[in-house]
Protein backbone atom coordinates (compact mmCIF):
# COMPACT_ATOMS: atom_id res chain seq x y z
CA UNK A 1 0.00 0.00 0.00
CA UNK A 2 1.31 3.45 -0.91
CA UNK A 3 2.31 5.68 1.98
CA UNK A 4 1.55 9.35 2.50
CA UNK A 5 2.14 11.35 -0.68
CA UNK A 6 3.12 14.97 -1.00
CA UNK A 7 -0.29 15.59 -2.57
CA UNK A 8 -1.88 14.27 0.64
CA UNK A 9 0.30 16.54 2.74
CA UNK A 10 0.15 19.61 0.51
CA UNK A 11 2.82 22.17 -0.26
CA UNK A 12 2.62 24.04 3.04
CA UNK A 13 2.24 20.86 5.07
CA UNK A 14 5.44 19.55 3.52
CA UNK A 15 7.30 22.81 4.26
CA UNK A 16 6.14 22.58 7.87
CA UNK A 17 7.29 18.95 8.07
CA UNK A 18 10.78 19.81 6.80
CA UNK A 19 11.04 22.87 9.02
CA UNK A 20 10.13 20.90 12.14
CA UNK A 21 12.28 17.90 11.30
CA UNK A 22 15.42 19.93 10.64
CA UNK A 23 14.73 22.81 13.04
CA UNK A 24 18.05 22.32 14.87
CA UNK A 25 20.09 21.72 11.72
CA UNK A 26 21.27 25.30 11.25
CA UNK A 27 24.41 27.31 11.81
CA UNK A 28 24.54 30.06 14.38
CA UNK A 29 24.71 32.73 11.66
CA UNK A 30 21.27 31.80 10.25
CA UNK A 31 18.83 34.54 11.29
CA UNK A 32 15.75 33.30 9.40
CA UNK A 33 15.51 29.77 8.01
CA UNK A 34 12.74 27.74 6.41
CA UNK A 35 9.28 29.33 6.44
CA UNK A 36 9.61 32.97 5.37
CA UNK A 37 9.88 34.64 1.97
CA UNK A 38 13.67 34.33 1.98
CA UNK A 39 16.43 32.90 4.16
CA UNK A 40 18.48 35.45 6.10
CA UNK A 41 22.12 34.99 7.10
CA UNK A 42 24.28 37.30 9.23
CA UNK A 43 27.45 38.04 7.24
CA UNK A 44 28.78 40.79 9.49
CA UNK A 45 28.08 44.29 8.17
CA UNK A 46 24.62 43.37 6.79
CA UNK A 47 22.17 40.49 6.41
CA UNK A 48 22.47 38.35 3.29
CA UNK A 49 19.12 37.33 1.76
CA UNK A 50 18.70 34.15 -0.29
CA UNK A 51 15.70 32.83 -2.20
CA UNK A 52 15.00 30.28 -4.91
CA UNK A 53 12.02 29.87 -7.22
CA UNK A 54 11.44 28.10 -10.50
CA UNK A 55 9.36 28.07 -13.65
CA UNK A 56 8.13 24.74 -15.00
CA UNK A 57 6.81 24.33 -18.53
CA UNK A 58 3.15 23.39 -18.42
CA UNK A 59 2.75 24.76 -14.90
CA UNK A 60 4.06 28.34 -14.99
CA UNK A 61 4.49 28.94 -18.71
CA UNK A 62 3.58 27.48 -22.10
CA UNK A 63 6.43 27.62 -24.59
CA UNK A 64 4.02 27.77 -27.56
CA UNK A 65 2.11 30.73 -26.09
CA UNK A 66 4.61 32.77 -24.08
CA UNK A 67 7.68 34.31 -25.75
CA UNK A 68 10.82 33.01 -23.98
CA UNK A 69 12.03 36.53 -23.20
CA UNK A 70 8.95 37.10 -21.08
CA UNK A 71 9.37 33.74 -19.32
CA UNK A 72 12.92 34.74 -18.43
CA UNK A 73 11.78 38.07 -17.02
CA UNK A 74 9.05 36.29 -15.08
CA UNK A 75 11.61 33.94 -13.53
CA UNK A 76 13.50 36.94 -12.18
CA UNK A 77 10.38 38.80 -11.02
CA UNK A 78 8.99 35.99 -8.86
CA UNK A 79 12.30 35.76 -7.01
CA UNK A 80 12.87 39.50 -6.76
CA UNK A 81 9.42 39.94 -5.23
CA UNK A 82 10.53 37.81 -2.28
CA UNK A 83 13.52 40.11 -1.75
CA UNK A 84 11.20 43.13 -1.92
CA UNK A 85 8.94 41.57 0.73
CA UNK A 86 11.88 41.52 3.17
CA UNK A 87 12.76 45.16 2.43
CA UNK A 88 15.95 44.11 0.65
CA UNK A 89 18.06 44.92 -2.41
CA UNK A 90 18.89 42.16 -4.95
CA UNK A 91 22.53 41.33 -5.68
CA UNK A 92 23.49 38.18 -7.62
CA UNK A 93 21.71 35.31 -9.36
CA UNK A 94 22.46 31.72 -10.35
CA UNK A 95 20.30 29.94 -12.93
CA UNK A 96 19.77 26.19 -13.27
CA UNK A 97 18.58 25.27 -16.77
CA UNK A 98 16.99 21.84 -17.27
CA UNK A 99 15.88 21.16 -20.87
CA UNK A 100 15.39 18.31 -23.37
CA UNK A 101 18.28 17.83 -25.80
CA UNK A 102 16.14 18.83 -28.82
CA UNK A 103 15.55 22.36 -27.44
CA UNK A 104 16.29 25.11 -29.94
CA UNK A 105 19.34 27.14 -28.91
CA UNK A 106 17.74 30.38 -30.15
CA UNK A 107 14.86 29.76 -27.71
CA UNK A 108 17.31 29.40 -24.83
CA UNK A 109 19.25 32.49 -25.88
CA UNK A 110 16.07 34.54 -25.81
CA UNK A 111 15.09 33.04 -22.44
CA UNK A 112 18.43 34.14 -20.99
CA UNK A 113 18.08 37.56 -22.59
CA UNK A 114 14.87 37.93 -20.61
CA UNK A 115 16.63 36.81 -17.43
CA UNK A 116 19.40 39.37 -17.88
CA UNK A 117 16.89 42.13 -18.74
CA UNK A 118 14.98 41.34 -15.56
CA UNK A 119 18.13 41.30 -13.46
CA UNK A 120 19.39 44.59 -14.90
CA UNK A 121 16.05 46.19 -14.08
CA UNK A 122 16.43 45.34 -10.38
CA UNK A 123 20.17 46.04 -10.23
CA UNK A 124 21.34 42.44 -9.95
CA UNK A 125 23.81 40.34 -11.97
CA UNK A 126 23.87 36.82 -13.38
CA UNK A 127 27.01 35.14 -12.02
CA UNK A 128 26.63 31.45 -12.88
CA UNK A 129 24.43 28.39 -12.79
CA UNK A 130 24.06 24.88 -14.15
CA UNK A 131 22.82 23.03 -17.26
CA UNK A 132 21.13 19.62 -17.18
CA UNK A 133 19.12 17.46 -19.57
CA UNK A 134 15.53 16.45 -18.93
CA UNK A 135 13.47 13.79 -20.67
CA UNK A 136 10.55 16.10 -21.49
CA UNK A 137 9.63 19.47 -19.98
CA UNK A 138 11.74 22.59 -19.63
CA UNK A 139 12.48 23.71 -16.06
CA UNK A 140 14.36 26.85 -15.01
CA UNK A 141 15.32 27.58 -11.39
CA UNK A 142 16.81 30.84 -10.22
CA UNK A 143 18.68 31.40 -6.96
CA UNK A 144 18.75 35.08 -6.02
CA UNK A 145 20.67 36.79 -3.25
CA UNK A 146 20.14 40.22 -1.75
CA UNK A 147 21.07 42.35 1.21
CA UNK A 148 19.31 44.31 3.91
CA UNK A 149 20.74 46.45 6.66
CA UNK A 150 20.56 44.99 10.13
CA UNK A 151 17.51 46.20 11.99
CA UNK A 152 15.66 46.94 8.72
CA UNK A 153 14.51 43.44 7.76
CA UNK A 154 10.76 42.81 7.57
CA UNK A 155 9.50 39.25 8.17
CA UNK A 156 6.03 37.70 8.25
CA UNK A 157 5.92 37.44 12.01
CA UNK A 158 5.61 40.95 13.45
CA UNK A 159 1.94 41.89 13.01
CA UNK A 160 0.22 43.19 16.17
CA UNK A 161 -3.44 43.58 17.17
CA UNK A 162 -4.63 46.98 15.97
CA UNK A 163 -2.32 47.08 12.94
CA UNK A 164 -3.80 47.81 9.52
CA UNK A 165 -3.64 45.25 6.71
CA UNK A 166 -2.52 47.03 3.54
CA UNK A 167 -2.00 45.82 -0.03
CA UNK A 168 -0.36 47.66 -2.90
CA UNK A 169 -1.85 47.99 -6.36
CA UNK A 170 -4.82 45.94 -7.53
CA UNK A 171 -5.60 42.23 -7.43
CA UNK A 172 -6.79 39.66 -9.94
CA UNK A 173 -4.93 40.97 -12.97
CA UNK A 174 -2.62 37.95 -13.19
CA UNK A 175 -5.59 35.58 -13.00
CA UNK A 176 -7.21 37.51 -15.85
CA UNK A 177 -4.00 37.27 -17.88
CA UNK A 178 -3.69 33.54 -17.25
CA UNK A 179 -7.32 32.98 -18.25
CA UNK A 180 -6.76 34.82 -21.53
CA UNK A 181 -3.56 32.86 -22.10
CA UNK A 182 -5.37 29.55 -21.71
CA UNK A 183 -8.53 30.47 -23.62
CA UNK A 184 -7.16 32.41 -26.59
CA UNK A 185 -5.22 30.90 -29.47
CA UNK A 186 -1.72 32.15 -30.25
CA UNK A 187 -2.94 34.38 -33.09
CA UNK A 188 -5.58 36.08 -30.91
CA UNK A 189 -3.03 36.68 -28.15
CA UNK A 190 -0.63 38.26 -30.63
CA UNK A 191 -3.36 40.56 -31.92
CA UNK A 192 -4.14 41.71 -28.39
CA UNK A 193 -0.46 42.34 -27.64
CA UNK A 194 -0.01 44.23 -30.89
CA UNK A 195 -3.22 46.19 -30.34
CA UNK A 196 -4.53 45.11 -33.74
CA UNK A 197 -7.90 43.70 -32.66
CA UNK A 198 -11.02 45.87 -32.65
CA UNK A 199 -12.57 45.04 -29.29
CA UNK A 200 -12.03 48.49 -27.77
CA UNK A 201 -10.63 46.90 -24.59
CA UNK A 202 -7.18 46.06 -25.91
CA UNK A 203 -5.24 48.01 -23.30
CA UNK A 204 -6.87 46.23 -20.36
CA UNK A 205 -6.42 42.79 -21.90
CA UNK A 206 -2.86 43.54 -23.00
CA UNK A 207 -1.89 44.72 -19.51
CA UNK A 208 -3.41 41.61 -17.97
CA UNK A 209 -1.47 39.30 -20.28
CA UNK A 210 1.78 41.19 -19.78
CA UNK A 211 1.24 41.20 -16.02
CA UNK A 212 1.07 37.43 -16.06
CA UNK A 213 3.93 37.11 -18.56
CA UNK A 214 6.32 39.36 -16.65
CA UNK A 215 5.03 40.93 -13.40
CA UNK A 216 6.74 44.02 -11.98
CA UNK A 217 7.88 43.39 -8.38
CA UNK A 218 7.46 46.32 -5.99
CA UNK A 219 11.20 46.77 -5.35
CA UNK A 220 11.20 50.51 -4.55
CA UNK A 221 8.21 50.26 -2.21
CA UNK A 222 9.68 47.24 -0.40
CA UNK A 223 13.07 48.91 0.07
CA UNK A 224 11.50 52.11 1.36
CA UNK A 225 9.27 50.24 3.82
CA UNK A 226 12.27 48.32 5.11
CA UNK A 227 14.72 51.22 5.29
CA UNK A 228 12.21 53.44 7.11
CA UNK A 229 10.78 50.70 9.35
CA UNK A 230 7.21 51.31 8.18
CA UNK A 231 5.83 47.75 8.39
CA UNK A 232 5.73 45.20 11.20
CA UNK A 233 5.18 42.24 8.85
CA UNK A 234 5.21 41.85 5.08
CA UNK A 235 4.80 39.25 2.32
CA UNK A 236 4.29 39.33 -1.43
CA UNK A 237 1.00 38.20 -2.95
CA UNK A 238 2.10 35.11 -4.83
CA UNK A 239 -0.22 32.36 -3.55
CA UNK A 240 -3.31 34.57 -3.33
CA UNK A 241 -4.47 37.30 -0.95
CA UNK A 242 -6.21 34.97 1.51
CA UNK A 243 -3.43 32.38 1.56
CA UNK A 244 -0.67 34.98 2.00
CA UNK A 245 -2.63 36.82 4.69
CA UNK A 246 -2.94 33.48 6.49
CA UNK A 247 0.86 33.13 6.39
CA UNK A 248 1.22 36.47 8.20
CA UNK A 249 -1.46 35.58 10.76
CA UNK A 250 0.01 32.18 11.60
CA UNK A 251 3.56 33.53 11.79
CA UNK A 252 2.46 36.48 13.96
CA UNK A 253 -0.06 34.63 16.14
CA UNK A 254 -2.91 37.05 15.42
CA UNK A 255 -6.22 37.08 13.54
CA UNK A 256 -7.19 39.48 10.78
CA UNK A 257 -10.52 40.82 9.56
CA UNK A 258 -10.62 41.62 5.83
CA UNK A 259 -13.27 44.05 4.61
CA UNK A 260 -14.74 42.58 1.42
CA UNK A 261 -15.79 45.99 0.10
CA UNK A 262 -12.20 47.27 0.34
CA UNK A 263 -10.60 44.66 -1.96
CA UNK A 264 -9.03 46.49 -4.94
CA UNK A 265 -10.26 44.35 -7.85
CA UNK A 266 -8.34 45.09 -11.03
CA UNK A 267 -10.42 46.39 -13.94
CA UNK A 268 -9.17 43.65 -16.27
CA UNK A 269 -10.07 41.03 -13.67
CA UNK A 270 -13.66 42.27 -13.54
CA UNK A 271 -13.85 42.32 -17.33
CA UNK A 272 -12.44 38.85 -18.04
CA UNK A 273 -14.18 37.16 -15.10
CA UNK A 274 -17.54 38.47 -16.29
CA UNK A 275 -16.77 37.25 -19.81
CA UNK A 276 -16.18 33.67 -18.60
CA UNK A 277 -18.95 33.68 -15.98
CA UNK A 278 -16.82 33.70 -12.85
CA UNK A 279 -16.63 35.94 -9.77
CA UNK A 280 -13.95 38.66 -10.08
CA UNK A 281 -13.88 39.14 -6.31
CA UNK A 282 -12.97 35.49 -5.79
CA UNK A 283 -10.22 35.84 -8.39
CA UNK A 284 -8.86 38.84 -6.48
CA UNK A 285 -8.97 36.95 -3.18
CA UNK A 286 -7.51 33.65 -4.33
CA UNK A 287 -5.99 34.09 -7.80
CA UNK A 288 -2.42 34.82 -6.74
CA UNK A 289 0.67 35.74 -8.77
CA UNK A 290 -0.03 39.47 -8.67
CA UNK A 291 3.23 40.01 -6.72
CA UNK A 292 1.89 43.03 -4.86
CA UNK A 293 3.11 43.70 -1.33
CA UNK A 294 0.84 42.84 1.60
CA UNK A 295 1.83 44.23 4.98
CA UNK A 296 0.89 45.14 8.53
CA UNK A 297 1.47 48.73 9.57
CA UNK A 298 0.24 51.38 11.99
CA UNK A 299 -2.16 54.18 11.09
CA UNK A 300 0.65 56.73 11.46
CA UNK A 301 3.08 54.84 9.22
CA UNK A 302 0.39 54.17 6.63
CA UNK A 303 -0.32 57.88 6.39
CA UNK A 304 3.35 58.56 5.66
CA UNK A 305 3.53 55.77 3.07
CA UNK A 306 0.37 56.91 1.37
CA UNK A 307 1.67 60.46 0.98
CA UNK A 308 4.68 59.10 -0.93
CA UNK A 309 3.39 56.03 -2.79
CA UNK A 310 -0.40 56.37 -2.76
CA UNK A 311 -0.62 58.01 -6.16
CA UNK A 312 2.27 55.98 -7.63
CA UNK A 313 1.38 52.35 -6.92
CA UNK A 314 -1.86 52.64 -4.96
CA UNK A 315 -2.06 51.57 -1.31
CA UNK A 316 -5.27 50.08 0.05
CA UNK A 317 -6.27 49.43 3.66
CA UNK A 318 -8.25 46.20 3.40
CA UNK A 319 -8.53 45.10 7.03
CA UNK A 320 -7.12 45.10 10.54
CA UNK A 321 -5.42 42.65 12.89
CA UNK A 322 -6.82 41.60 16.25
CA UNK A 323 -6.11 39.12 19.02
CA UNK A 324 -6.40 35.55 17.87
CA UNK A 325 -4.66 32.33 16.96
CA UNK A 326 -3.81 32.80 13.30
CA UNK A 327 -7.13 32.88 11.43
CA UNK A 328 -8.45 35.01 8.57
CA UNK A 329 -11.97 36.43 8.78
CA UNK A 330 -13.91 38.21 6.06
CA UNK A 331 -16.40 40.95 6.80
CA UNK A 332 -19.21 40.58 4.31
CA UNK A 333 -21.17 43.45 2.80
CA UNK A 334 -23.94 43.01 5.40
CA UNK A 335 -21.44 43.39 8.28
CA UNK A 336 -21.30 39.70 9.23
CA UNK A 337 -17.99 37.85 9.54
CA UNK A 338 -17.18 34.48 8.00
CA UNK A 339 -14.02 32.42 8.14
CA UNK A 340 -11.89 32.53 5.00
CA UNK A 341 -12.13 28.75 5.07
CA UNK A 342 -15.60 29.36 3.62
CA UNK A 343 -13.85 29.71 0.27
CA UNK A 344 -13.23 26.36 -1.41
CA UNK A 345 -9.67 27.43 -2.19
CA UNK A 346 -7.78 30.10 -0.29
CA UNK A 347 -5.15 30.33 -3.00
CA UNK A 348 -2.51 28.54 -5.00
CA UNK A 349 -0.71 25.46 -3.77
CA UNK A 350 1.47 23.15 -5.88
CA UNK A 351 0.00 19.89 -4.56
Amino acid sequence: MQGLTIKDLGEFGFIELIRNRFRHHRRSDVVVGIGDDVAVVDVGPFYLLATCDGQVEGVHFLSDRVPPRYSGRRLVAVNASDIAAMGGTPLWALVAMNVPDHTDVSYLEEFYEGIVEGLEKIGASLVGGNCSRTSRDTVFDLFLTGRVEKGRMVTRSGAKPGDLLVVSGTLGRARAGLTLLLRKDAESLQKILEGSSRSGIDDLLKNAILHYYAPEPRMELGRFIGSEGLARAMIDVSDGLLQDTLHICRSSGVDVVIDLESIPVDESCALVAKEVGEDPLEWALTGGEDYELLFATTQKDFKRLFEIFGSVVGLNVIGYFREGSGRVWIRMNDGSEVSAEFFASMGWTHF
